[in-house]
């Protein structure tokens, strides 16, 4: 059963929340990180490694059967169920933002030493709001072409495809930091973004235009 998820979940890149989707009440819409239940998650086909146990404190596991389930660390060595990403973070989920007049786009998110208070985007930009709750931590943030893209292709189709990417800015209270696409803990292609203590607005801004 198992190896036929991961083989749909091949086939099937995203799925509708990971995508933009219309929304009428935009200020509802917009209230807050989302995290799926696990079984809205495995229904809608996400990649395995996009999902994430609806309680922060629980382990994603796979029992005898194939079969995913969320249970404690306690019950994950008592029952021997294999584990999957077992690095765990502070938090993961996705935050809606309006893209305009109606229209939401989930953006997938970590981040540890934090809480990420708000997220929206607004002239080619996209403004983090955070907390922070530690003397360090890191928000990781996935950006779709459709949101952000960095691509030197997408800016100038004459580039050479081998051209590395043009590098985000990323204005974190006020100082500018270049930063390029990295990994999170699930292997995820993100936008890694150090915090400290003193974190609070952070923009992230794309350095080319389509």
């Amino acid at each position: 059963m198992m190896a036929i998820l991961l083989l749909v979940t091949a086939l099937v890149p995203a799925t509708v929340h990971d995508v933009s989707a219309k929304c009428m009440d935009v200020e509802k819409c917009t209230d807050g990180p989302i995290v799926y239940s696990l079984k809205t998650q495995v229904q809608s086909f996400f990649l395995l490694p996009n999902i994430v146990c609806p309680n922060q404190d629980h382990f994603l596991t796979e029992r005898l059967n194939g079969k995913l389930a969320c249970i404690t660390e306690r019950m994950a060595e008592r029952t021997g169920w294999h584990v999957h990403y077992k690095d765990m973070v502070d938090f993961k989920g996705v935050f809606p933002v309006a893209l305009f007049e109606n229209f939401i786009h989930h953006v997938p998110f970590e981040i540890t030493g934090a809480t990420l208070d708000d997220l929206a985007f607004q002239d080619e930009m996209l403004t983090a709001h955070v907390t922070p709750n530690a003397e360090r931590g890191m928000l990781s943030v996935t950006l779709h072409f459709d949101l952000l893209h960095a691509k030197m292709e997408y800016c100038d189709p004459q580039n050479d495809a081998d051209h590395p990417d043009a590098p985000f800015v990323v204005v974190a209270d006020g100082i500018e930091y270049g930063h390029s696409m990295e990994e999170n803990s699930r292997g995820a292609s993100t936008l890694n973004i150090p915090l400290d203590e003193n974190s609070s607005i952070i923009d992230i801004i794309r350095t080319c235009y389509g």
